[in-house]
């Protein structure tokens, strides 16, 4: 069966509104009590709110400096930095995993 361009395409991000769509979830920390506790509650919220969420766990320094994040803990969904060097309230995480 022959792919078109588009399939081929692995480049290409998924856009929200396709239906294979998964939230992209990035937690930015280095392992300190407050990324611990940051990773616990994003963990445990998607889990109920967006079961199909991609959450990766990103320690290297480099690689954030990469992602432009200088404090941490941080989160960046779909590559959107939304809590920077702050641990978020539960009701601001589901605002955001609520996104759809």
């Amino acid at each position: 069966e022959a792919k078109t361009k588009e399939e081929m395409d692995t480049t290409k991000k998924p856009h929200r509104h396709d239906r294979k769509y998964h939230m992209h979830i990035q937690i930015l920390g280095s392992g300190c009590t407050r990324c611990i506790k940051l990773e616990q509650l994003l963990r445990e919220r998607a889990a109920s709110m967006r079961p199909d969420a991609v959450i990766e766990k990103v320690t290297d320094v480099m690689q954030m400096l990469r992602l432009g994040i200088m404090s941490t803990p941080s989160i960046l969904i779909d590559g959107t930095p939304v809590a920077i060097g702050r641990v978020p309230s539960r009701e601001e995480i589901d605002v955001w995993l609520a996104r759809k």
